[in-house]
């Protein structure tokens, strides 16, 4: 249960409840000045909340914002729109964005927060919708933003001072949005039937910079289009059937598309060639997502009433690469750094197709000093789609970025990489193919992979005393397919995992307890005291079932070789993807001019023999792992959450809020090669010399926050809102679901444990609306009208930096340099600040 609420969503004292929550209002969504206009910006309002780019999760979702509570990367916190989720189960954040104009009401979930909430162990987004009403009321309007308008941040000039070459400096910001739309809504029939309606479209104009190192690879800097269209439709129909049921339904659509690089900052000013090396590596990414949900509430008694919900969405997903059916090229710069790509991007074309079936049904039942309230959830999902990975191939270039000046060897290598003649004379350091049928789900009997999510709860508000209430509740969820439990490992890599072959099991101890109070100190309403402890489960990342099914299945799916995992005789040297600058090595030498019209026959000739392997598993018949596989033991992440706090109400009709939060996060997802093949001591298991990459639920994490915010409501046409955070993050690794990066060092994972990504130790975010006073009662038509009626609206956000890790990429020295006599083995984490 979120903190109760009034008239327009200003926020009040909770005389009941512990739940540590935030409510956004009306008056703060209508005017709140929101760059970008996207719904879940305002979730910044809240302390121990933050927005971050939904591109950190996945770069092809342009324009999605996810919410981080706690300190978490924000990719599974649960958010709904009018009872349904729009959580994306597949890599995070939502399937849907929403125009600001749709939200009635804005609810945040932080700690302890109300069983009925869904899949999450980070905190949970509710939205609400707007209604119509028996009055007609619409609007229209246009936000723009243009470079003509707009200065530089202070710390991020496009200048040289901030590392920029010439070609890729500017004097003015390139960049506008124009987004535009209007609103309707009003009655179908008075009294009993009503409608919404928003339209919304986006036209964004932006570039990117390709910032490139002129001392190896000159002339290539410079800027690209990164084009933005979107398309936002919400419809509503609310039912008043009787005075005992309500019924609505909605329906929203959203439609985008985007030009860009992935990763970001990477990519060339691309050129014409005789060989067509100098392309775009961009993708043009794609989404629409169409649903709705149906909604009844039926009150059965003053003392029970029951809410039902259906939720469905259907999600498409469609990553094209601006240049097709050409080979990846890119090179090795200085530090390792892969900035230079040009070519049909490596993970293109791509496909994810998501569809949600959600019912929900809540039931509140009043008896004497007990409110309870029970309730059930059961969610199908349904994945499939399409992964194409280095296809035609991904070939990545030495140079002298990389080299020991020292090393006698050095002139095989071109000095720059200016001219096509360079590039076709420059040697290859490896090249990489996906191999295989690329169609998902891998290995899956049917169309779609499923999983089932079954949920219950049961709370009770008691209310001991007058001024005492007690919080109970239990909950209970259970999924079919989170990870993978129907597939064996392979005996060749058996030793390494704690039950040997047999698959994990799946977790049926999500068992949720929540145990709170409230107590209204002097009985008068105007000082709580409240506290609470919970335990809440999250859920995993689809991403990583969905591969594991291609090395544990049989030879066909698609694997990701690259390096001495892709073999054939037709490449020098060991007949494998790996190569020296060093012609004398025994590893192969092969310039790129040389390589380049090999790649057909090659792939043919892998292809050819790939699938021809009777072996059980792909694991088995290549020697080598393409994505992490989940240990014997894997559990799903949960968190264990405390708080304690007050509510105060002011005088000058003020309310502060203050908590001590404190989670820590169980079972977390880690990924790091079990199998130790760049250790100096050499792999494990020397009869598979290889890496064995795998998901493990041992991670942990810790978060303790004090949580402030002051709201000023609103009176004679001004109010504002207050939000402090002093807090201190500390993980295992950046990403609860096992996106993120793993451990460094092997031999100790708890060497690891330290700041995490989003570690701020202060955050401070200021917003408030003044109605301006001047001539809003004149006699005077236009000082009423055009000079009157205006309002002034603010958020401002300051925080603390953010921590850095330092890291030297395996295989090289110190100086960041490789010799060709160099072992290609180095100690593990070598170096970690």
């Amino acid at each position: 249960m979120f903190t109760s609420v009034i008239g327009g969503g200003e926020v009040q004292i909770d005389r009941t409840d512990n739940t540590v929550a935030g409510v956004i209002n009306t008056r703060q969504i209508q005017n709140l000045p929101l760059n970008g206009r996207n719904f879940l910006d305002l979730a910044q309002l809240q302390p121990g909340t933050e927005k971050v780019d939904g591109a950190n999760f996945d770069p092809t979702k342009a324009n999605y914002t996810g919410v981080s509570i706690a300190g978490q990367a924000g990719r599974s916190t649960q958010i709904t729109v009018d009872g349904g989720s729009v959580v994306d189960n597949v890599v995070g954040t939502t399937t849907t964005n929403f125009g600001q104009e749709i939200v009635q009401e804005f609810q945040l979930g932080i700690s302890n927060y109300d069983l009925s909430t869904g899949a999450s162990a980070t905190g949970s987004v509710n939205v609400v919708s707007r209604s119509g009403s028996n009055e007609f009321h619409g609007n229209g309007y246009v936000y723009a933003r243009d470079g003509r308008w707009a200065a530089f941040p202070g710390l991020s000039r496009l200048d040289a001072a901030n590392g920029l070459v010439p070609a890729a400096q500017a004097k003015s910001v390139p960049f506008n949005r124009q987004q535009f739309g209007g609103t309707i809504g009003g009655p179908i029939r008075k009294d009993k039937l009503f409608f919404f309606f928003n339209a919304e479209r986006n036209r964004q104009n932006a570039i990117v910079i390709h910032n490139i190192e002129p001392g190896i690879l000159p002339g290539w800097s410079g800027f690209t289009p990164n084009p933005f269209r979107e398309m936002l439709i919400t419809g509503k129909v609310d039912w008043t059937l009787s005075g005992k049921t309500n019924a609505f339904v909605r329906y929203s659509h959203d439609g985008n598309r985007q030009q860009a690089p992935f990763p970001a900052g990477t990519g060339i000013l691309p050129r014409t060639s005789t060989t067509g090396i100098f392309q775009s590596d961009d993708q043009i990414d794609s989404n629409r997502s169409d649903g709705g949900v149906i909604g009844v509430t039926h009150i059965f008694s003053p003392r029970v009433t029951n809410d039902f919900h259906y939720n469905y969405n259907n999600f498409h997903n469609l990553i094209d690469p601006a240049t097709k059916g050409v080979v990846e090229l890119r090179v090795y710069g200085s530090g390792f750094a892969q900035t230079w790509r040009s070519g049909s991007n490596y993970i293109t074309p791509q496909i994810t197709n998501q569809i949600r079936h959600q019912f929900k049904d809540d039931l509140t039942y009043s008896r004497g000093n007990h409110t309870f309230r029970f309730g059930g959830n059961e969610e199908r999902t349904g994945i499939n789609g399409l992964f194409v990975y280095s296809n035609p191939a991904r070939i990545r270039l030495w140079s002298r970025g990389i080299i020991d000046p020292a090393d006698p060897n050095i002139g095989n290598v071109p000095a720059v990489l200016a001219t096509e003649a360079d590039f076709l004379n420059t040697p290859v350091r490896n090249v990489s193919m996906g191999i295989g049928n690329a169609t998902l789900p891998f290995n899956t009997n049917g169309k779609y992979t499923v999983n089932w999510r079954t949920s219950g709860y049961g709370t009770d508000t008691w209310k001991v005393r007058k001024n005492f209430t007690l919080n109970l509740g239990l909950g209970y969820r259970y999924d079919s397919n989170l990870y993978n439990t129907d597939l064996p490992k392979p005996a060749i890599i058996a030793p390494l995992f704690t039950k040997g072959t047999a698959p994990p099991k799946n977790d049926k101890r999500m068992i949720s307890p929540r145990l709170g109070f409230a107590y209204d100190l002097g009985g008068r309403g105007r000082t709580i005291i409240r506290g609470g402890f919970g335990i809440y489960y999250d859920t995993t990342i689809d991403n990583l079932r969905l591969f594991e099914r291609a090395d544990l299945g049989k030879a066909g799916a698609e694997l990701f070789l690259g390096g001495t995992a892709l073999r054939s005789p037709l490449f020098p040297g060991n007949h494998d993807g790996s190569f020296s600058f060093n012609p004398a090595s025994g590893s192969g030498f092969i310039r790129l001019g040389a390589l380049l019209p090999m790649i057909p026959a090659i792939r043919a000739n892998i292809e050819a023999n790939a699938f021809t392997c009777t072996l059980p598993t792909s694991i088995e018949c290549f020697g080598s792992i393409s994505g992490p596989l989940f240990t014997s033991d894997f559990r799903i992440p949960y968190s264990i959450q405390y708080a304690a706090g007050i509510q105060r109400e002011l005088p000058g009709k003020m309310l502060l809020q203050a908590d001590y939060n404190y989670r820590k996060g169980v079972h977390e997802v880690i990924v790091y090669d079990v199998n130790h093949d760049l250790a100096v001591t050499g792999d494990r298991l020397p009869a598979f010399p290889n890496s064995v990459p795998v998901a493990d639920s041992s991670g942990f994490s810790t978060y303790q926050a004090l949580l402030v915010r002051l709201d000023k409501r609103y009176a004679k046409g001004f109010q504002f809102t207050a939000s402090y955070t002093l807090s201190r993050l500390k993980t295992m690794g950046g990403d609860t679901l096992g996106l993120g990066e793993g451990p460094t060092n092997l031999n100790n994972f708890r060497a690891d444990f330290g700041p995490g990504a989003l570690d701020r130790t202060h955050r401070l975010v200021v917003s408030g609306i003044w109605e301006l006073p001047y001539f809003k009662q004149s006699s005077n038509g236009f000082k009423k009208h055009v000079l009157g009626g205006y309002t002034l609206a603010l958020i401002s956000t300051t925080f603390s930096g953010l921590p850095e890790s330092a890291f030297l990429p395996d295989g090289v020295r110190r100086t960041c340099r490789v010799h060709a006599a160099a072992p290609s083995v180095v100690a593990l984490n070598q170096f970690h600040s």
